[in-house]
């Protein structure tokens, strides 16, 4: 069992337990001539579980990537969004890099690949239905002038958007 944590003494909150079957993708890639397979699990709409598969990889390589792997998975299931883990790992630079075949375009590293070509498939995966929805259009049509959130504040208060205090309004048209 897990004992306290070192910062703040509480235990950490106990591992969600994995089914015994999970729906899963498996993708097959090319990066600057090396192959491999990614084989993501999904639960509902939202990946859970990560495998990377390099063919002919050495030793250190598939070392590195198995751990990558399995660090994204552990913080997918605890709820870690994937946006996270591709503003950090997506356009990280180092061999083997190049060409891919697909929407990726031009890999700058297998990791680059792998969180990139992950966020294209499921491009809503942080998506919480409600909370992320965008707000409702104002009823007079309009918006801040820097972000175009609509307009529901006070003149002269800040858009709870941006910050931006202005009295300057963009009209939208509103058929």
């Amino acid at each position: 069992m897990a004992g306290p944590t070192p910062l703040t003494g509480d235990a950490p909150p106990p591992r969600p337990a994995p089914p015994l079957e999970w729906p899963s993708v498996t993708h097959r890639f090319s990066v600057g001539g090396h192959k491999g397979y990614i084989t993501v699990a999904v639960d509902g709409d939202r990946p859970v579980h990560v495998e990377i598969r390099m063919a002919k990889a050495g030793g250190v390589l598939r070392g590195l990537l198995d751990s990558l792997a399995v660090s994204i998975s552990l913080g997918l299931r605890y709820g870690v969004p994937l946006a996270a883990y591709v503003d950090a790992l997506a356009w990280v630079r180092f061999e083997p890099s190049g060409w891919t075949a697909g929407e990726v375009g031009y890999a700058h590293s297998i990791v680059d690949y792998v969180v990139r070509w992950i966020e294209l498939r499921w491009p809503d995966a942080d998506r919480i239905p409600g909370l992320d929805d965008p707000p409702d259009p104002a009823p007079d049509g309009e918006t801040c002038g820097i972000c175009g959130w609509p307009r529901t504040w006070e003149p002269g208060d800040a858009c709870p958007e941006c910050g931006h205090v202005n009295a300057g309004l963009v009209r939208t048209a509103i058929r």
